[in-house]
C-alpha cells in the first residue's frame, strides 16, 4: 500500500497536508522530499494524520525530523494526530508521544 498527500496552501497561513494510506520504510524518503518541499512555505505546516491506515517507526523519525527542522527554521508545526486507537498506542509505546505533544492541535 501506498500514501497519498492532499495539500491546502494559503498564503500567510501552516501549508495543511493530510496523509493517507501507509507510511512506513518503503516510501518514507519520497515522503520526506515532498515534506521538507512544503516546510519551506512561510507559515509553516500543519499535518493531518486522521486518514493514515499504517504507520512504522520510519514514520515516528521522520516526524521528529521534520519537527526539528521546523524549529531550527523557526517555522511553525502542528499535527493534527486523530489517527486510530492503535495508531496512538503505537505512537505511545515508542515513547514520542511526550516530544510531539507540544504539536498536537
Amino acid at each position: 500500500m501506498s500514501y497519498s498527500l492532499t495539500t491546502d496552501i494559503q498564503s500567510g497561513k501552516p501549508a495543511r497536508l493530510q496523509l493517507s494510506g501507509s507510511l512506513n520504510i518503503r516510501n518514507v524518503r519520497a515522503l520526506h522530499a515532498e515534506l521538507l518541499a512544503y516546510a519551506s512555505q512561510p507559515g509553516g505546516i500543519h499535518l493531518e494524520l486522521r486518514e493514515v491506515e499504517e504507520m512504522d517507526v520510519a514514520f515516528l523519525q521522520l516526524l521528529l525530523s521534520l519537527q526539528q527542522h521546523q524549529q531550527q527554521h523557526q517555522q511553525s508545526f502542528y499535527l493534527q494526530l486523530n489517527v486510530n486507537p492503535v495508531l496512538t498506542s503505537f505512537i505511545q509505546f515508542a515513547g514520542i508521544e511526550h516530544i510531539l505533544k507540544k504539536n498536537f492541535q
